[in-house]
């Protein structure tokens, strides 16, 4: 979806993060989400581009979840050979950019916007440089849960303007209208 971005954190009993498929994690057996998160887009951050709000997804990962994941991956750390954290985003250029992210030790332009917000986000993730992960990029449609979530968020608004033009006398839809919404 272009207006949100959701978030999900599962469980998934495998030793290594690598060996982890969308498979293991639609399979109940070996798989429990643990949590959920969405966030709707402001007016401002719809237009991002497209990259940029799958990464801002990543750094509300570690703000919401980098806790979490720290203290249940601290004997694991990066070089240890076992990776416990796997971070998959259906943004490939958001994937890469999330890869070589840094906080920056040169001047920034502070008056632009999007250098301030990119800084900012350096900051909140330098952390995850102690997380020893594995980023994967699949498409939209493998990373079901998500995936589905941001589309029911879509289907909720229009539900919701539909349902607000009926209060106002715009055009009243039908039952069967609404039913089907």
């Amino acid at each position: 979806s272009d207006n949100f971005v959701d978030l999900c954190l599962y469980l998934v009993r495998r030793p290594n993060a690598k060996d982890a498929t969308d498979d293991d994690i639609r399979d109940p057996a070996i798989s429990t989400i643990i949590a959920a998160k969405h966030h709707k887009f402001s007016r401002a951050e719809v237009k991002w581009d497209t990259w940029e709000q799958e990464m801002f997804g990543y750094v509300k990962v570690v703000k919401h979840f980098g806790s979490l994941i720290t203290a249940a991956t601290v004997d694991y750390p990066p070089g240890s050979g076992t990776c416990k954290i796997g971070i998959w985003g259906d943004s490939a250029t958001a994937i890469g950019r999330w890869a070589r992210l840094t906080v920056p030790d040169a001047t920034i332009n502070h008056r632009c916007a999007k250098a301030r917000r990119f800084y900012s986000w350096s900051e909140k993730v330098a952390g995850t440089v102690y997380w020893n992960l594995d980023l994967r990029h699949f498409p939209g449609e493998v990373l079901s849960l998500p995936h589905m979530m941001s589309h029911m968020a879509d289907l909720l608004l229009d539900r919701h303007d539909q349902m607000q033009r009926a209060a106002r006398g715009e055009q009243r839809p039908s039952a069967r209208q609404l039913n089907d919404a």
